[in-house]
C-alpha cells in the first residue's frame, strides 16, 4: 500500500535487504515500522538509484541501524521523478526533511 509524506506519495515500504533499485530518478524514503505505521528516519534523493548503494553501502547506514536494531527492519520507499533535475529532487528533499526531521538526515 503506498505512503504518503508531505504531499508526495511514496511506493509500499519493503525491506531494503529484499529490494531492487530502479535504474531512475527518485525521492527515496528509508523509513521503520511501528505497529501498523511506518515512520521516516532519513530522506534521500537521487538521479540513478541502481547506482547510488543501499544495503550495507549507504553512508548513512550505521544511522539507520542504531535506530531499527538490524538490517530486517530497514525499509525503503521511493517516488520516482524520471525528468527531474538534481535542483528539483533536492528541494522536494529538503521540505520532507523540514517537515518531518528524520534523525538520521542530521
Amino acid at each position: 500500500m503506498p505512503i504518503t509524506w508531505g504531499d508526495i506519495t511514496f511506493t509500499t515500504p519493503v525491506r531494503i535487504t529484499t529490494w531492487d533499485p530502479p535504474y531512475r530518478a527518485a525521492i527515496y524514503a528509508i523509513s521503520i515500522r511501528t505497529s501498523d505505521e511506518f515512520s521516516p528516519i532519513y530522506f534521500g534523493e537521487s538521479g540513478n538509484l541502481d547506482q547510488r548503494g543501499f544495503y550495507r553501502s549507504h553512508h548513512k547506514y550505521s544511522c539507520f541501524l542504531r535506530e531499527v536494531g538490524s538490517d530486517e527492519n530497514i525499509y525503503i520507499s521511493i517516488h520516482l521523478l524520471p525528468n527531474s533535475t538534481e535542483d528539483e529532487r533536492r528541494e522536494i528533499e529538503r521540505r520532507l526533511i523540514s517537515q518531518y526531521n528524520p534523525v538520521c538526515n542530521y
